[in-house]
């Protein structure tokens, strides 16, 4: 980062260039673009693929606002679906609508294939995570797969997204929408200034040097990836038999999140009661992925249920054994009449 602060260029140069390559190389695409955030990747991608064919997008409840934004700006054309209440995961859906276009979220990094028609991936959990078949997410493109790097992914640039795809007129659209709609053709001898404005886009770039802390963090991304899953392993091991793990093939997982599942009214305790013991009492932050974007039988299972357990590289596995303890502890039914008396 130092580097590109002395360089000539802080933004649109060489370095978001090389970031974009290597990326692409890591998860196995043709094509990557980088740009300003996870949320302008899905904006990016969607425009995109939506072409002049004004199809309803389809969209999981369970997932950030973000993911239904990319949809919603073509009006209300996108329609929310229900997910696996044991995996947050798109549910069945009707097989007439297979038709139609689809962004599945590869929620706390399970990688799934769905079979829209178009599919556009929102990744943003899902950086170092494999398919079944031990391809990395990233490469099985129809026509794009979405990352985030926000501070709290994988790796990180600070605020940033990527992408990634394997048509190459689908990058060119991509990059044209991410650069305000501008094509730049070569006419060094007639007009080198000119450009054509008729199209639309935003300015959704990435900075160099964002692009710089992202190739770095790209450097080590094997090592994150070992960390994070050696905490998850950890985990799934201590966990106390009241909390259900969503992931379940920690080894295919890039472990962004660990999310579990708690029978809350089943225990005789509410989650905001729980959550506010493991803080009081241990100084455990936990947090809640995510509020349905609609009312949906599935949806609201996972919703009630869900509860997400600390996870990062500052961690280790006897910090993982304290919030398994303290998690045990903070579930408990708690008469606080009775404790005072």
């Amino acid at each position: 980062m130092t580097r590109v602060l002395r360089s000539d260029s802080l933004t649109r140069g060489n370095e978001t260039r090389a970031f974009e390559e290597e990326f692409a190389g890591y998860v196995g695409a043709g094509y990557a673009v980088a740009c300003s955030s996870g949320t302008a990747a899905l904006w990016l991608a969607v425009h995109a693929a939506q072409g002049s064919q004004w199809q309803r997008w389809m969209v999981p409840a369970i997932t950030f606002a973000a993911t239904r934004n990319a949809a919603r700006d073509f009006g209300p054309t996108h329609w929310i679906c229900d997910v696996n209440p044991k995996t947050g995961l798109l549910a069945d859906y009707p097989a007439a609508e297979v038709s139609q276009r689809g962004i599945p979220v590869l929620y706390a990094g399970q990688a799934i294939s769905e079979s829209f028609a178009v599919n556009v991936y929102d990744a943003c959990h899902a950086l170092g995570s494999l398919y079944p078949n031990e391809d990395r997410v990233g490469s099985h493109n129809n026509p794009a797969t979405c990352f985030s790097f926000h501070p709290s992914k994988t790796i990180t640039t600070g605020e940033g997204g990527m992408v990634v795809t394997d048509d190459e007129g689908y990058a060119g659209e991509l990059r044209r929408f991410r650069d305000n709609g501008i094509v730049r053709p070569m006419l060094p001898d007639v007009e080198p200034w000119w450009y054509d404005n008729s199209g639309y886009g935003l300015n959704f770039h990435m900075s160099d040097i964002a692009a710089a802390l992202g190739r770095s963090q790209l450097k080590r991304i094997d090592e994150t990836l070992e960390r994070r899953r050696a905490l998850a392993r950890e985990y799934r091991r201590c966990l106390p038999g009241l909390a259900k793990p969503v992931i379940q093939s920690v080894d295919r997982n890039a472990c962004h999140i660990f999310p579990v599942l708690i029978d809350f009214d089943g225990l005789g305790v509410t989650r905001a009661g729980v959550m506010q013991r493991l803080l009081s009492y241990w100084k455990i932050a936990t947090q809640v992925h995510y509020i349905p974007l609609a009312s949906l039988p599935g949806a609201n299972e996972f919703y009630r249920r869900e509860l997400t357990l600390p996870l990062h590289c500052e961690m280790n596995e006897h910090d993982v054994r304290d919030v398994c303890d303290a998690l045990a502890a903070s579930c408990i039914a708690y008469d606080p009449g009775a404790a005072s008396a």
